[in-house]
């Protein structure tokens, strides 16, 4: 496939395009970014060892939606992907998925008319061991509309079963790591309009008063991401690379701190130019 908008990237939308030429429509030519995030939920799920589960993966908040590019990471240890597919409402529209079982699934789908929100994909899951919703570690995606705009979604909206909660405090590793504020270095700066972000996730069994915060290796504050009374659940945050001040910061590693009651975790993180 080309790059038919002439944006510099091969994207799904670049796909609708060459389907609304095949019948004669016109490609979209509004573009631009959308001032507000797409709503990215996925349903929740639980799983024995040995079990398949299926969940949705929906978005929301886009009235005329074109096409999409999403990336999935997953604990690979804890599950492997069995099958993608689009969902009913996707009937018609051309569907690529891209599965290594190595923690990350990317798909796309792309159609000459607009899409009914808000299912667009089905995953099959198998159980390594026994998984929730919160197997699935983030989503990054990038859709489009039927006037060409471009909207983000980088947080992970899941729909969690409310009578499960997690049975420890965890601190996951940033995702992208290393990432940039500026360059197309990180995954998340290759969809995100702006300065690149990098995510942080935690989970509490518990309720407690939560410290988030960044440091340098000479153990300087760089930058308070959480300092609150938290209850129990999921959690993620995330640093742009800009300092208290609003400096940017040193490219470098950096370490994030996460302090819930009397309990401290700490993590490594790199940041480039």
């Amino acid at each position: 496939m080309r790059d038919v908008d002439g944006n510099g990237k091969v994207e799904s939308f670049d796909a609708s395009c060459i389907l609304l030429r095949a019948v004669g429509l016109p490609c979209p030519s509004g573009g631009g970014a959308s001032p507000v995030a797409a709503s990215v939920t996925v349903a929740s799920f639980a799983a024995n060892a040995g079990s398949e589960v299926t969940t949705n993966i929906t978005v929301e908040g886009i009235a005329q939606l074109l096409s999409g590019d999403v990336k999935l990471r997953f604990d690979s240890n804890a599950l492997e992907i069995t099958e993608i597919r689009p969902s009913a409402n996707l009937s018609g529209a051309a569907f690529v998925t891209k599965v290594d079982n190595t923690g990350e699934i990317n798909f796309s789908f792309a159609a000459n008319e607009v899409i009914a929100p808000p299912a667009i994909a089905e995953v099959r899951l198998r159980a390594k061991a026994a998984i929730t919703e919160r197997s699935l570690r983030s989503i990054t995606a990038t859709f489009f509309d039927a006037q060409g705009r471009r909207w983000n979604s980088l947080v992970t909206k899941v729909e969690e079963n409310p009578n499960t909660l997690p049975e420890e405090i965890r601190l996951e590793q940033n995702y992208p790591n290393p990432f940039s504020r500026t360059s197309a270095v990180s995954a998340l700066a290759a969809i995100y309009s702006g300065p690149a972000k990098t995510q942080i996730s935690y989970t509490l069994p518990k309720s407690a008063h939560v410290k988030l915060m960044i440091y340098d290796l000479q153990g300087r504050v760089v930058r308070i991401l959480e300092d609150a009374a938290q209850t129990p659940g999921e959690y993620m945050r995330f640093w742009d690379g800009v300092d208290e001040h609003g400096q940017i910061a040193a490219s470098g590693v950096y370490i994030y701190r996460l302090q819930a009651g009397q309990n401290v975790f700490t993590k490594k993180l790199l940041l480039l130019e």
